[in-house]
């Protein structure tokens, strides 16, 4: 068992279609799809013909720079974006290829800073999702449902 990524594989459809081939818009497209059907059967990039094709794939694909830079080197005027999503919770990035070089961009989870005016009261009969707004369950329990968010934290029209 590995370590397991979802994958999402886009190409910047600007790049692909505001080129000078403008009114054949699909040519470059059509050109990627070529050049990774070619690449059919060769098992190093099963994984890029994969993403391509599915749009996103959960993979321990462990050689995914080496075989996006080589697309990149392939079709220097696109630029590529591939979005990883890992085991670990905080592993979130993305990933930005355009003519064989690539950034790496990882998340950056922020927590907001302390704001007084955020504080609700925490009213056992109040609605966890909508305290503060002094929406109360029907008899004081948490089980029964808001008469505003149905309990479920989503404003709904009854």
């Amino acid at each position: 068992m590995g370590y397991y990524t979802d994958y999402q594989l886009d190409p910047n459809a600007q790049n692909i279609f505001s080129r000078d081939d403008i009114c054949h818009p699909d040519r470059t497209y059509q050109a990627i799809e070529d050049f990774l059907h070619g690449l059919k059967g060769n098992a190093p990039f099963s994984h890029l013909l994969d993403a391509w094709n599915e749009g996103a794939i959960s993979a321990t694909w462990y050689d995914h720079r080496k075989d996006m830079i080589e697309l990149s080197v392939a079709f220097p005027d696109v630029l590529f974006t591939l979005w990883g999503h890992g085991d670990e919770p905080d592993d979130l990035w993305q990933e930005y290829y355009l003519n064989g070089k690539c950034q790496v961009a990882r998340a950056e989870i922020i927590y907001p800073a302390f704001d007084e005016s955020q504080l609700r009261s925490l009213n056992s009969r109040e609605c966890p999702y909508c305290y503060g707004e002094g929406v109360l369950h029907a008899d004081g329990y948490g089980s029964i449902g808001c008469p505003k968010c149905n309990g479920a934290g989503e404003v709904f029209d009854g």
